[in-house]
This record gives C-alpha cells, sequence and structure tokens, in this order.
C-alpha cells in the first residue's frame, strides 16, 4: 500500500530508454519510478536499459511486508454455566487487512474461526481463552480468563413468615 522508489543508477550514452518489470505484471518506461505493489511478497524486479551501443539488463529482490494484526477480544458476562457467551473480536487489523482468527476455548472443547464466536461452557471453573490473529505479515496472541460461575436459576426462594404475638 506505500509507494516503493526505484532509483536508476545506470551509466551510458544517451539516449538511454529505460523498462521497469516490477515482478507483479507491472511495467513502466520511467528513469526513476515509484511503484505501489499489491501484496506482501517478494517481487524480482528487472531494470533494461537500451541505447545505440546495445542492452544491459540487472535484476534484484524487493520485499514487501506488512504489519500483524493486534490481536484482542471481549467476552460477555458474568459467565454463567450453560449459557451462551459472546465473544466481541476487538483485534486491530494489520496491513494488509485480510486476518484469519483461531480461538481456543481454554476448556480443551472448542475452538473456532469465527470473527465473533459464540460458546457455551459445560463446567464451572476458571478457562484461559486464546485468539490467535493473523494475516500474511505476521500474526499475534491474546488470552484473557474467563470465569464461569454457576447457574443460580435454579435456587428457591422462600417467602419470610414471620409469626405473630
Amino acid at each position: 500500500g506505500t509507494a516503493t522508489v526505484f532509483t536508476n543508477t545506470t551509466v551510458g550514452a544517451a539516449p538511454i530508454t529505460y523498462t521497469w518489470n516490477f515482478g507483479d505484471g507491472m511495467e513502466s518506461g520511467e528513469i526513476s519510478p515509484t511503484h505501489t505493489y499489491p501484496a506482501v511478497g517478494v517481487y524480482t524486479v528487472w531494470l533494461t536499459a537500451t541505447n545505440a551501443g546495445g542492452t544491459a539488463a540487472v535484476s534484484g529482490t524487493v520485499e514487501i511486508t506488512g504489519t500483524p494484526p493486534t490481536a484482542g477480544f471481549e467476552a460477555s458476562g458474568p459467565v454463567v454455566l450453560g449459557e451462551a457467551v459472546v465473544f466481541t473480536n476487538t483485534t486491530a487489523a494489520g496491513a494488509p487487512p485480510e486476518t484469519a482468527y483461531a480461538w481456543s476455548f481454554g476448556d480443551g472443547l472448542g475452538t473456532s474461526a469465527a470473527v465473533h464466536p459464540v460458546y457455551t461452557y459445560t463446567a464451572v471453573g476458571s478457562y484461559t481463552v486464546w485468539l490467535t490473529a493473523t494475516n500474511l505479515a505476521g500474526s499475534d496472541a491474546y488470552s484473557k480468563v474467563v470465569v464461569v460461575q454457576a447457574a443460580d436459576r435454579y435456587a428457591i426462594y422462600l417467602p419470610l413468615v414471620v409469626k405473630g404475638p
């Protein structure tokens, strides 16, 4: 997404024509062009210079990097046994922004690749939930402990009865 500047250091008698091949299907006839690559990767760049004395070509590689995402999430709460927990992904996108997600819910049973997964725990306890966010530039992992509490919806509430004199 950022323009790459190519500096031509060719020496020779004028007039000289230049052909740049950027390795991604694009070319230029400028002396010292700028080019923006569409994706992270390693590209082979060719410069061909031609004058009345002949043609010379040279190549080199250009590595286009990006920035990995910064993983993060929040869990709806309180987390109650047998009730769905909504995990809200707060990952900051890197460059390129295309990101894959890998969730582990810490109970040895549940995983997901969803952006904002919903999960239901089957046992009370503390679980370390992991989110790994990955793009072509790298990955980042974030974890948080989720405490699953017993549901109190089965509690029996008796009215208070006071016997008078």
